[in-house]
């Protein structure tokens, strides 16, 4: 159960956490909610993805962080992306699973299809038809255990640390888990 929160949601410096909090907070109704982020993030135009979760209904006040989301019923949408966007596209299938009726995502080329992994592992009813992908509404169950690859991001530093070094010997295991 989503319970408001009374301070602002940190999401520090991630764009990803910032983006998928939003498209879920929005279709959460009574819950309203500040997402905030550090200097970086505050920088970042949200706008590629507040517009659609707009044409969907939310009730969103920012166009950056900090962005306050008063969660409403969502009305399911077609969405045509401009831009390829893993974390845009999961955020609008989050918000579509609060939503009245289906919404797709269509989107110019085929981005990473984490997000889409994850909710069918939860039991979303989350089809593509080789143009779009359409989430239906409902919930979510318990996938039981779930194991997280390592983000690449992350491990970069040590990577260009290890090209630096000439005598550096590095074994990165358990990053980049997914063939997108």
């Amino acid at each position: 159960a989503w319970q408001t929160p009374t301070e602002p949601i940190d999401c520090g410096n991630s764009w990803t956490s910032l983006r998928l909090l939003t498209g879920a907070l929005a279709a959460q109704p009574g819950v309203t909610g500040v997402l905030d982020g550090d200097a970086s993030l505050r920088r970042r135009p949200m706008r590629r993805l507040l517009q659609p979760l707009r044409a969907m209904g939310a009730d969103l006040i920012g166009d950056t962080a900090p962005v306050q989301v008063s969660g409403r019923r969502l009305q399911g949408t077609r969405h045509v992306l401009t831009v390829a966007s893993a974390q845009v596209k999961t955020a609008l299938l989050v918000a579509g699973l609060g939503a009245e009726g289906a919404t797709h995502v269509r989107e110019p080329r085929p981005s990473r299809d984490h997000g889409e992994r994850m909710l069918r592992n939860f039991g979303a009813n989350l089809l593509f038809d080789g143009e779009a992908w359409r989430i239906e509404p409902g919930g979510l169950r318990s996938p039981g255990e779930v194991r997280v690859p390592g983000d690449p991001s992350s491990a970069a530093f040590l990577l260009a640390a290890a090209v630096l070094h000439p005598d550096a010997e590095l074994t990165v295991t358990g990053v980049c888990g997914n063939p997108t």
